[in-house]
């Protein structure tokens, strides 16, 4: 394996099996060195072969063009070493290298010219079978790195959008609140009731509209909680079965009383209509007693139903008297 020229020295290399440069062309060339004037000297050196015209050119500057292979060998494998190194390998460069190494696999078919020399060494074929195999490589670690990369902004995006619906349930959490909140403190003026959470087996009672209570017959029935549903609504059952709508806390009030008739809720589901008929119809067993004058009077309920059979008697007699 050859020695390499270090890539940073761009000072022309004098061999001796090729011309050397006169000190009046150094000197023109060291005066033009840093102008555009210089590109014209090198002009006039053209060779025809493109590795030999294209490395003249900085950043390598072998001015004049050398003669032998390995010049140009140990330049461009030192540079294409750093280049791969340092992830700064182009697609320009990739042509570069590709054209070169034609040139320097074909330097003996040109025959000996005036700005080359054969060369018959075989030292330099793995080198030549090396440069492919490092960019190959290149280009595979370029791929991965991409994917890792596109892996980790998946991740970073996903972690991000996941983060936005955080914020967004979160929001829409302290919004329920706020309005459960809301809610609240207009029950609390309206009616100056607090709306009450239940659960299951609480006893409840819902009232009936006052527009609706001659129709329905009755101001107000009587449940018990069967279920708690989603949403803050409830399954409610009473005597006749479990009604076919379900309610919200805020058109329930809590009952306090015990009603054995309730403890076993039949599975027929009922109408509220229905229920209060069917509720009527049995004397209205479910209904609690509010009267204040100790049932003794016929303005209440419980004393007509506790009075019926004597009601009966009564008219039977009445009307036995008026026949005789």
């Amino acid at each position: 394996m050859p020695s390499f020229s270090p890539l940073t020295s761009p000072q022309p290399i004098a061999y001796h099996d090729q011309p050397s440069t006169t000190t009046d062309e150094q000197a023109i060339i060291d005066e033009y060195d840093s102008s555009d004037d210089y590109e014209r000297i090198i002009d006039q050196y053209n060779t025809g072969y493109f590795i030999q015209d294209a490395m003249m050119h900085r950043p390598w500057k072998i001015f004049p063009p050398s003669q032998e292979r390995g010049t140009y060998v140990c330049r461009l494998h030192t540079w294409l070493l750093a280049r791969l190194s340092r992830r700064e390998f182009t697609e320009n460069d990739r042509e570069f290298i590709m054209r070169c190494l034609e040139n320097l696999r074909n330097w003996n078919n040109y025959g000996e010219t005036d700005y080359r020399i054969r060369d018959e060494s075989e030292e330099y074929q793995a080198i030549f079978e090396e440069w492919p195999e490092k960019i190959r490589q290149y280009d595979e670690q370029s791929i991965l790195r991409d994917n890792e990369a596109t892996t980790e902004r998946s991740e970073e995006g996903t972690s991000a959008q996941q983060q936005v619906q955080e914020t967004v349930r979160q929001l829409a959490r302290e919004q329920v609140e706020r309005n459960v909140t809301l809610i609240r403190n207009v029950m609390l003026k309206r009616g100056r009731r607090e709306i009450e959470e239940y659960g299951a087996g609480d006893y409840v009672r819902i009232k009936i509209p006052r527009v609706d209570r001659r129709r329905l017959g009755g101001k107000s029935l009587v449940c018990k909680v069967v279920e708690v549903l989603a949403g803050g609504q409830y399954k409610l059952g009473c005597s006749s079965g479990i009604l076919d709508i379900r309610y919200h806390a805020a058109d329930l009030e809590a009952v306090e009383a015990e009603y054995p008739d309730l403890l076993t809720i039949p599975e027929t589901v009922v109408s509220l209509t229905e229920a209060l008929r069917l509720q009527n119809a049995v004397g209205n067993s479910n209904s609690e007693c509010k009267c204040k004058t100790g049932c003794s009077t016929r303005k209440c309920s419980c004393w007509r139903l506790s009075n019926v059979e004597v009601t009966v008697i009564l008219l039977i007699l009445t009307v036995l008297m008026t026949n005789c």
